[in-house]
């Protein structure tokens, strides 16, 4: 569906440079996940001129989108900032900067799916159906998502509002790397073990409070993150953790999928510092598109049966 491809699209199409502060300000101020990728940087890195062409291939979908629009998303969208409350199965918002010829777009979307309703609101035409709601205004934003939460970023266009712990850190962050996210005040509750017990091997993670971090790309891809945790000793937790679940990782030598994170896993490193947890890895690009493909099965052995 075209609605369909354009939300993906928005997603997963990797702008440039420093966060775009207007951007930033369309963010609900009790939003407590937010995310970002630069996609200029990004689409013209050689790990996003694999993607471009693994999508060319086959997203019959964004070519459909594309030829009833003008738009192509990999060459129209500068940047992408989303963000969510952070409950479970919470609504979210995707807000993007580009070039956009918000008629044709709108236009074509409601072609194909005619059971959506346009709407006027403040005077933007929104696309709403099922409680979500596409906008583009003033041709360069793109505004997608719950429709309340479309509807109040549009508001916020003509308002000073309080810019929350989440925006003030994204504002940072997302100026260091190529694709990045910021959590606040959402704690991981640990995975359950036997008998409805605390699982051992992730237990740390409940301390968790605030992480930051993301992804930069070149013919090495490196991430770089932190983790804020309650206590010193939540810290050191989640610290044995990782290097837990990376020494049983590196433990499945028979697995195929296992072998493919080695490089990722001997770059791997991890330590707490107070209640801040960091960690870093990095993998050469071309070894990152190895571990993109799917593991090549071996031909099935014929059984006779008597």
């Amino acid at each position: 569906m075209i609605r369909r491809a354009f939300l993906l699209s928005m997603l997963v199409v990797p702008a440039m440079f420093a966060v775009d502060s207007s951007l930033l300000s369309l963010v609900p101020a009790d939003a407590k996940v937010t995310g970002g990728i630069q996609v200029s940087r990004t689409v013209n890195s050689p790990f996003g001129q694999y993607v471009l062409n693994q999508m060319g291939q086959s997203n019959k979908d964004l070519q459909d989108f594309i030829n009833a629009t003008g738009f192509d998303p990999r060459r129209d969208v500068q940047e992408i900032v989303f963000a969510s409350t952070g409950e479970p199965k919470a609504p979210g918002l995707v807000l993007a900067r580009g070039v956009f010829n918000g008629p044709q777009i709108l236009s074509a979307i409601r072609a194909k799916e005619p059971t959506m309703t346009q709407i006027a609101y403040r005077g933007l035409q929104l696309l709403e159906k099922n409680g979500h709601s596409i906008a583009i205004a003033d041709g360069w934003l793109g505004i997608a998502g719950d429709s309340a939460m479309v509807r109040a970023a549009i508001d916020r266009r003509s308002a000073s509002g309080f810019a929350s712990p989440v925006v003030i850190k994204a504002s940072t962050v997302g100026a260091k790397y190529d694709a990045w996210m910021v959590t606040n005040g959402v704690f991981v509750a640990p995975l359950p073990g036997k008998n409805g017990n605390s699982n051992p091997m992730t237990g740390g993670l409940q301390g968790i409070v605030e992480t930051s971090g993301g992804l930069t790309f070149g013919s090495t891809v490196q991430f770089a993150g932190e983790a804020v945790t309650r206590s010193d000793k939540d810290a050191q937790a989640l610290v044995d953790v990782v290097k837990f679940i990376s020494g049983m990782v590196q433990m499945n030598t028979n697995n195929p999928d296992m072998q493919k994170l080695q490089p990722l896993l001997d770059s791997l490193q991890v330590s707490a510092q107070g209640t801040t947890v960091k960690m870093s890895f990095s993998i050469p690009e071309a070894e990152l598109e190895q571990m993109m493909k799917p593991h090549a099965r071996g031909p099935r052995t014929a059984v006779n049966r008597q």
